[in-house]
């Protein structure tokens, strides 16, 4: 199979490494590495995950599921939200 090096801008949870690297099992390829620009994730699947940057450079730095989120605890809204497309006001 080819030999593959999975890229990712950012990773967060790690669910989008997992899945990738299930596909190129799948389709017969072989992963040698593993890397993103930000990273929460030091490792996945075996795959130690190298990355530019990693949480801890970036102070406050915070992810939550919804049901682990303080500020929804607290009843307060998002403001805006920030991906590829930029940012959109709410």
């Amino acid at each position: 199979g080819k030999h593959v090096i999975l890229l990712s801008a950012s990773t967060t949870t790690g669910k989008t490494i997992h899945r990738s690297l299930e596909g190129i099992r799948y389709y017969g390829g072989v992963t040698e590495a593993v890397a993103s620009v930000f990273s929460t994730v030091n490792e996945m699947d075996g795959f130690q995950v190298h990355a530019v940057f990693h949480a801890e450079d970036l102070p406050g730095y915070a992810a939550y599921t919804a049901q682990d989120c303080p500020f929804c605890k607290k009843g307060i809204k998002l403001d805006a939200v920030v991906n590829g497309f930029g940012y959109s006001k709410l």
